[in-house]
């Protein structure tokens, strides 16, 4: 799956520009896009998403590319904002939810009807005890969810098991960006035992108890500055 991260509007134009010229009309209607608009507004976004593809309506030109979803386009409590960005798309899903935090947010979301993917986080938003009450109230309202997992190797094993625990999730999130450094030796430097993606595309998970994973202890002692231990008197 390819995703486009997009940081500011004004860098937009350069990156569908790029696309459109080297991805083949078969990948561009494949729906394997996804674009990230990082909360920004989503007038300014789409204007500059359309001066770049020389269109002129400003949300079907995501719908004719075909794309898997529309991320964080408005702030995450803009819960008016989100329902009415949605009730104006007609086959273009919103997805969100990474910055929200607590049962209680998840489930405005849903009642509001601001996305049609969740995205929360096993660390960021809640434990994955919570996550999944998430998951079911998503599973009730017809939602679809994909868990956000922009985290270390730690954080991506406790969000792969979460994935592979709720019904409605179609889609793991793996952290890749060579060029900005996070690759997976990055990502997985506490790891002993790195997270692959398999030649099916799949990341396998792993049989042993908790998380399943192994740290890498002697790596952690090099970098370690200074410990202390909690007793349970504290």
């Amino acid at each position: 799956m390819l995703d486009i991260w997009v940081v500011m509007p004004t860098c937009l134009p350069l990156v569908v520009r790029r696309c459109h010229a080297c991805a083949s009309e078969r990948f561009r209607t494949s729906g394997k896009f996804r674009v990230n608009a990082n909360h920004k507004l989503i007038d300014a976004w789409l204007l500059a998403l359309c001066t770049a593809c020389g269109e002129t309506a400003k949300l079907t030109v995501l719908e004719r590319m075909n794309v898997r979803w529309l991320e964080e386009p408005l702030p995450r409590h803009d819960y008016d904002g989100l329902r009415r960005l949605r009730d104006r798309l007609d086959t273009l899903p919103i997805a969100g939810g990474e910055d929200n935090h607590g049962l209680h947010e998840f489930k405005l979301l849903i009642d509001r009807g601001c996305y049609d993917i969740l995205q929360p986080d096993a660390l960021l938003s809640e434990g994955v005890g919570q996550m999944r009450k998430v998951a079911a109230l998503a599973e009730l309202a017809g939602l679809e969810v994909a868990p956000h997992t922009w985290g270390n190797g730690i954080g991506l094993m406790a969000n792969l098991h979460l994935a592979a625990a709720i019904p409605n999730c179609p889609f793991l999130e793996f952290p890749h960006d060579p060029p900005s450094g996070w690759t997976a030796a990055a990502r997985d430097q506490m790891l002993l035992e790195p997270l692959v993606i398999d030649t099916d595309g799949c990341v396998r998970i792993p049989d042993r108890p908790g998380f399943g994973l192994v740290l890498d202890e002697e790596r952690i002692a090099h970098h370690t500055v200074s410990t202390h231990v909690v007793s349970a008197k504290d």
